[in-house]
């Protein structure tokens, strides 16, 4: 159930399919946010370090490509 208030008026609903559709949401969102921890928590990538979009594009390209490699670091082993 989920209720709201616009005014003085008072509004309420409910949501169908919670269960299936929030469990398939969150596991695409899972796949989809992991590379931002490792991007931001691991490299640090939470706040701009250059002064000047070119620096910053450059350091971002290079942590996308490193973030890559740490997100398959134990597939890669295995192989060596």
């Amino acid at each position: 159930m989920h209720q709201t208030k616009k005014g003085n008026e008072w509004h309420f609903g409910m949501k169908a399919h919670i269960g299936v559709d929030s469990r398939h949401k969150s596991r695409v969102r899972a796949k989809v946010e992991h590379p931002f921890l490792v991007l931001k928590v691991i490299f640090g990538f939470r706040k701009v370090r250059y002064r000047g979009i070119a620096k910053n594009a450059q350091r971002l390209n290079v942590a996308c490509a490193l973030t890559n490699l740490f997100m398959l670091r134990r597939p890669l082993l295995r192989l060596a």
